[in-house]
């Protein structure tokens, strides 16, 4: 067998499990746009194989075919049973409005297919978008959502996508320079990150090892905290929250810097000073006429020891934090839905008191008993938020049974508050 009858096998392999796996309706949005633009670029594969007449031609074609199949292999493990489907409903909405509001109006292609999978492991939170020209034949880019399958009742933490939400608008044009020159500049204009040799030496004096930091070393950790600015601003105190309870779960120790990711301890103490910079360490802004202990402690927010505020300070100074935060913020405040609306103390109180009843925060259940009470609708961020106080102040708040809830307890009354969400704006539609 010649290579180019391999690579045409492949390919008929390739479209027989494309059939296969698409007579069903995979993923939360359906499958039928995935399957258009998967036969659109099978087609342009296999019209580009059938000219290839040398080496090069023929390893570029193996490569479009290699990565067309685990596309294909993707959507055929999207079961909706492996991910919160509530949850992944609202990331698709907030990154659909991203990526429309950025994309030329004349041109629809801009928008990306969303697609969604499931892995396995505590860091599977993952976004990613298709590069302008990374593959041939690309009629319309893919957006791929991954969620830990292992945790996809834990909505709490499913905040961290914010993050690489951050990642994956980085993007569009429109959004990589506002990022590059109000963000990641910012980030590396002073400080550790200002130079490869000024990272090299803040590496040697706070871990005593003389390897020198990788020439993308840089670019990686100024991104990364980047990212961690953008999920806070889009999600709120949740996004600080979540960030600091995966980071410590992934690595307990939270010192080791990596070659693309900064110190877990630097970036949660970065996100301790972000609590305050954004105003979050109000007691008011959490209902605190009616949980005055609960408000203090939960505006309290992150505390990182004393040595940890350090190594973040010597890493980005609370100018160049200030400066990230209000270039996100002003990104972020001309698209519809991209910024972390503020709930009224109201509704936050509204919302926690449903949990200490150990009811959905939407109050669909209320409404049950209670027939003259209205439907009430609080965008995903404010459940979050509510899910989070609850757990965080769970010894300060009054429940209505002795047995306290688990955090998965509280993600799944958040979760089914999601749930709910979407049978309240069927009803007033």
């Amino acid at each position: 067998m010649s290579p180019k009858q391999f690579l045409e096998d492949e390919l008929r392999n390739i479209r027989e499990a494309l059939d296969d796996a698409l007579r069903f309706d995979y993923g939360a949005s359906g499958s039928a746009g995935f399957y258009v633009e998967c036969l659109l670029r099978h087609q342009a594969i296999e019209d580009g194989l059938k000219a290839a007449s040398d080496a090069n031609a023929l390893y570029n074609s193996s490569t479009e075919i290699s990565y067309l199949a685990k596309l294909v292999h993707k959507i055929e493990r999207s079961h909706e049973a492996e991910f919160s489907w509530q949850f992944y409903h609202h990331i698709r909405e907030l990154t659909e409005s991203l990526f429309k509001e950025s994309a030329h109006r004349h041109d629809p292609k801009k928008v990306p297919i969303i697609h969604v999978f499931a892995e396995g492991g505590l860091g599977e939170y993952k976004i990613h978008v298709e590069e302008d020209g990374e593959h041939t034949a690309v009629q319309t880019q893919i957006l791929t959502v991954v969620f830990p399958r292992t945790l996809k009742r834990h909505v709490l933490l499913h905040a961290i996508f914010g993050h690489e939400i951050g990642h994956a608008i980085r993007l569009r044009a429109q959004f990589a320079k506002q990022l590059k020159e109000g963000v990641t500049d910012r980030i590396r204009s002073s400080g550790a990150l200002a130079s490869e040799s000024k990272l090299d030496a803040w590496i040697a004096k706070h871990y005593q090892r003389a390897e020198p930091a990788a020439a993308q070393t840089l670019e990686y950790w100024a991104d990364e905290i980047g990212c961690d600015i953008f999920g806070a601003l889009c999600f709120g105190p949740s996004f600080c929250l979540a960030l600091e309870s995966l980071l410590n779960a992934v690595d307990p120790t939270q010192l080791e810097p990596g070659r693309e990711h900064p110190p877990g301890a630097a970036r949660i103490a970065i996100m301790a000073r972000l609590w305050k910079a954004c105003g979050w360490d109000e007691p008011k802004l959490y209902a605190h006429k009616a949980f005055p202990k609960a408000a203090k402690a939960m505006a309290a927010g992150i505390r990182p020891s004393a040595q940890h505020d350090k190594w973040s300070r010597e890493l980005v100074n609370d100018v160049q934090l200030n400066d990230a935060i209000a270039s996100i913020r002003t990104m972020l405040s001309r698209t519809t839905i991209g910024l972390f609306p503020q709930p009224k103390s109201e509704d936050l109180q509204s919302m926690v008191e449903r949990l200490l009843r150990w009811v959905p925060p939407s109050g669909a259940r209320d409404v049950l008993t209670k027939p003259s009470q209205r439907n009430s609708t609080f965008d995903f961020r404010s459940i979050l938020l509510a899910g989070w106080y609850a757990w965080r102040c769970r010894d300060e708040l009054d429940w209505s049974t002795q047995h306290r809830p688990t955090f998965l307890d509280l993600s799944q009354l958040c979760e089914v508050g999601m749930l709910h969400q979407h049978a309240i704006r069927i009803v007033t539609a």
